[in-house]
């Protein structure tokens, strides 16, 4: 318990307890000096009430038999002697006293402690209640007399009486919280010193009941009822209450009664820790009557709640009963197979219901997706309401969707940390049929991959481990990835819809109607995962279609607003959107037009806005931007390569993928190029993909291929002029040039760029010319110039809030104070580049700041600090393969390690 702490922050050394025999001691030595009773009694009465009291009220609180004169005379002998210990503590006014001192003071935290564990979820509301209560050692200054004080010993009384009723209430909440955890041997410690309070408290007895029950001592229980019988019968003249009596019975009546028939598991069980914390939480909690395990086929949801249930037995009296409903078609059947599972004789659901009306069970309906309907959900209401103590916990690929329902989402094993359970599962799974399977880094590797590829589904690990006798984890990983046909079993001992993967998902597909089957069909053409919107736009359904897929499971919604799918799932939808050539037609060509929009859209940021605020949803959706690219590239379509090439340039630019960007551009042109049209948008979209290509090639360094792709999208181009790809391609011409050395024609194709941007408006497009022209200037040495473009540059760069702009004008600028070692200057610029880098995340940027970082250093001989930065440029550049600064970097580098050498040599 804490100790509390006086204004100044030290931890005060005065203690006042008085729950139980009055002791009061400071720094743990015991003041026991007192006059008489009276005085401990004043303080007591102070230390607890807690504010003023006028002179009066306490002379006629303990001297009310005496006369005014002599009862303010006692009083101020009393509070003489209390000054003697607590000086410090009391307040002595003319009229009033008050006792304002600190101090540890049991019976005020005890109050508090009970006050905030009432809004505290079980576990730390059970922790607080449990050290609270040892305050407690017994009632309200136990033992304590005070003679001819009335007044004291009524208020005395009442505070007694009051504190005594917050410590069985506090013993009543601390039993109900350990039932609930199932934590009987405290509920039981709870629950008899409940007992000694209040011996003729019939709930107190009810719960000690029913915590022996749970904890295997069922003859403990019922000679517990006879004891509250006698008690009862001795002090109040009463029988047990009907609901005392009714625990008596089915306690009395499962005594001899199996617990469960639940299955017993002839495999090991791997993880779930959390999850099977979370069902024993939820299924101890009184207002969780229905919980439902729900995720897709695979999953483990049957698997999961067997395991839970071996947990949860013995919180029921009556037991915990297993339903498998896989084979079952209607509700008549599951009716059946219930009463078969209870073991009892009964043909309808009236009866059931009668049946567990007076039952403490748990019943597992085990793969309930077939049977919902009215009227399965309205028994299943009719039996919460009609059995108050049965809870039932369901397994489903779709959740029920009524109110009483509890929803816990069963996903698969986690495989992202190293020696995952899933990676577990398989490798154990692969040693009971290969002993000496023992895989190695690369078959390590491959098993990650695997967990990834099947989300981590128990059932396709353990389909997947069956073929370790004969493929290597990596050959298995390939098979899957070509055909999930491979996670096929013939072992007889599963059901035959756990025999395979397609077998999963085809019992998935034949719960599903003609429309959803469409809309399922239609979804798997997306890649990765997909907005509310996109899923609206490209199946043609509504939201409440979108809903019902995700309430079966089929899709999941993500906390960053966007939806996924289970990868074999995906691979499944698209085998069936196969199946129908023309809706896959169809579908695709939805999805490519959705997506060539949605990446035009984001032009506005990338183009003269914020180019952050478009990268984030572009990278969200870059696999459905890539294929969506493909269909362009497969039917020719002109249209689309004019609407995403800008975009497309910025933000794989953007996020380094350089080689991506270059393979598709050189795909795009060789689709176009076996089109002969010289219709003008042909021409302009032609022109744009090879500008994309001299663009991607600039940035591997392949200078010269570079310059001939930009020569040729000129061609292409110059008959549609003034065109903002003509201008485009000017600075990846300038650019190629640049690489190449020639500055000269670098020069010219950037003012080129610049008069080409102006002539269509394009405040963006003159910004990027005039920095690169800025560079151009600096290798000439012609920093006036340089600085004028760059400064420029900054202005609009600024006056349109684009970071990328404003952080290429400070890196101009940077470079400028550098050659006129302006150091400090060309540090503040150089690190207000690297934010504004940072902030749109281009990486080959962010390395380019660093690397005039590294220069600044250098210069100013912190060499230590300059190979650092360098070091880390140049991690950045190879990894996304931007040559130009790389080579620029390493040479510099090279240079750092020469003059530091040098350095400590002169120094030496």
């Amino acid at each position: 318990m804490s100790i509390p702490t006086s204004a100044s922050g030290s931890t005060t050394n005065l203690s006042l307890s008085y729950l139980g025999a009055p002791q009061i001691t400071r720094d743990n030595v015991p003041i026991t000096n007192f006059i008489s009773n009276k005085v401990p009694a004043l303080l007591a009465y102070l230390v607890v009430t807690r504010r003023a009291h006028t002179r009066d009220k306490l002379a006629a609180l303990l001297w009310g038999e005496m006369s005014d004169t002599d009862a303010k005379n006692n009083l101020r002998q009393a509070l003489a002697n209390l000054k003697k210990f607590f000086d410090d503590e009391l307040t002595i006014a003319r009229d009033s006293i008050e006792f304002t001192g600190d101090g540890f003071v049991d019976s005020v935290e005890f109050e508090s402690a009970l006050r905030s564990a009432s809004s505290l979820d079980a576990q730390p509301a059970s922790v607080i209640l449990t050290d609270s209560l040892r305050l407690y050692r017994g009632d309200f200054l136990e033992g304590f007399h005070v003679r001819d004080a009335p007044d004291f010993e009524d208020w005395m009384l009442t505070e007694r009486a009051r504190l005594r009723e917050l410590a069985l209430q506090a013993l009543h909440h601390l039993t109900e919280i350990e039932m609930s955890r199932a934590n009987y041997p405290a509920a039981l410690e709870a629950t008899s010193r409940l007992l000694a309070f209040d011996p003729w408290r019939e709930e107190a007895h009810r719960q000690r009941m029913s915590a022996l029950a749970r904890a295997g001592q069922r003859s403990a229980a019922l000679a517990q009822y006879q004891s509250c019988r006698r008690i009862l019968e001795k002090e109040l003249g009463v029988e047990p209450s009907a609901e005392t009596t009714a625990l008596y019975e089915q306690i009395r009546n499962a005594e001899n009664l199996p617990l469960h028939n639940l299955p017993v598991s002839t495999t090991s069980f791997i993880g779930r820790e959390a999850e099977l914390a979370e069902i024993r939480v939820r299924l101890g909690n009184a207002e969780c009557r229905l919980l439902s395990l729900v995720g897709e086929g695979g999953v483990g949801k049957s698997r999961l709640a067997l395991q839970a249930a071996q947990g949860v037995i013995q919180q029921f009296i009556n037991g915990v009963w297993f339903v498998p409903l896989a084979p079952v078609k209607d509700v008549e059947g599951m009716l059946l197979a219930i009463a078969g599972a209870l073991k009892i004789n009964v043909t309808g659901g009236k009866e059931l219901q009668e049946f567990l009306r007076d039952k403490n069970l748990l019943l597992i309906l085990d793969n309930l997706e077939q049977l919902i309907g009215d009227a399965s959900l309205k028994w299943i209401t009719d039996t919460i309401r009609a059995a108050p103590q049965v809870k039932i916990l369901v397994t489903s690929i779709a959740r029920l969707n009524i109110q009483v329902e509890t929803l816990l989402e069963v996903r698969g094993l986690s495989f992202a940390e190293t020696s995952s359970p899933a990676e577990k599962l398989f490798v154990e799974r692969a040693r009971q049929i290969k002993p000496d399977f023992n895989p190695s880094a690369d078959d390590l590797a491959a098993i990650a991959r695997l967990c990834e590829l099947v989300d981590g589904a128990p059932l396709a690990l353990e389909l997947a481990a069956a073929w370790a006798r004969g493929l290597s984890a990596r050959d298995i990983v390939k098979e899957i990835e070509r055909n999930l046909d491979i996670l096929a079993t013939a072992q007889q001992d599963l059901p035959p819809r756990h025999r395979s993967m397609r077998a999963v998902f085809d019992h998935f597909w034949n719960l599903l109607s003609p429309d959803e089957q469409i809309v399922f069909q239609k979804q798997a053409v997306f890649r990765g995962g997909f907005t509310r919107e996109a899923f609206q736009e490209v199946t043609g359904a509504d939201l409440s279609m979108l809903a019902r897929f995700v309430d079966k499971s089929a899709i999941h919604f993500n906390e960053n607003g966007r939806y996924r799918r289970h990868s074999l799932m995906v691979q499944y939808g698209t085998m069936r959107l196969r199946e129908n050539a023309a809706l896959c037609e169809q579908t695709r060509a939805t999805h490519a037009h959705y997506y060539s929009k949605f990446v035009k859209a984001l032009e506005k940021e990338f183009i003269g806005g914020q180019p952050q605020k478009a990268m984030s949803p572009f990278l969200a959706d870059l696999p459905n931007i890539r294929l969506a690219w493909e269909w362009a590239v497969e039917k020719r379509d002109a249209a689309m390569f004019n609407d995403m090439s800008d975009s497309f340039m910025q933000g794989f630019d953007l996020a380094g993928l350089y080689r991506d960007g270059r393979n598709f551009a050189l795909k795009a042109i060789e689709a176009l190029e076996s089109v002969k049209s010289a219709a003008k948008e042909k021409q302009i979209a032609k022109g744009r993909v090879m500008g994309l290509a001299g663009a991607f090639l600039f940035r591997l360094g392949e200078y010269q291929q570079a310059m001939e792709w930009c020569e040729k999208s000129m061609q292409a181009l110059k008959k549609s002029r003034p065109h903002i790809a003509y201008a485009h391609t000017l600075v990846y011409a300038g650019a190629a040039a640049f690489g190449l050395g020639d500055l000269e024609s670098a020069l010219d194709c950037w003012k080129g760029a610049i008069a080409e941007y102006h002539a269509v408006g394009s405040l963006w497009g003159e910004t990027t010319s005039r920095n690169n022209l800025s560079e151009a200037l600096i290798a000439l040495g012609d920093f006036a110039q340089a600085k004028t473009h760059s400064q420029a540059a900054l202005t609009l760069g600024r006056q349109m809030d684009n970071a990328e702009m404003i952080g290429s004008a400070l890196t101009t600028l940077a470079l400028i104070a550098l050659q006129e070692q302006e150091f400090a200057e060309a540090t503040r610029r150089a690190e207000e580049a690297l934010s504004n880098f940072q902030q749109t995340g281009h990486d080959a940027h962010i390395a380019y700041s660093m690397l005039i970082l590294g220069k600044i250093a250098a210069r100013q001989k912190r060499y230590e600090e300059a190979r650092r930065l360098l070091e880390e440029s140049i991690g950045i550049l190879k990894r996304v393969g931007n040559r130009l600064y790389l080579a620029q970097c390493e040479r510099e580098l090279a240079e750092v390690a020469s003059a530091w050498k040098n350095n400590k040599d002169e120094n030496a």
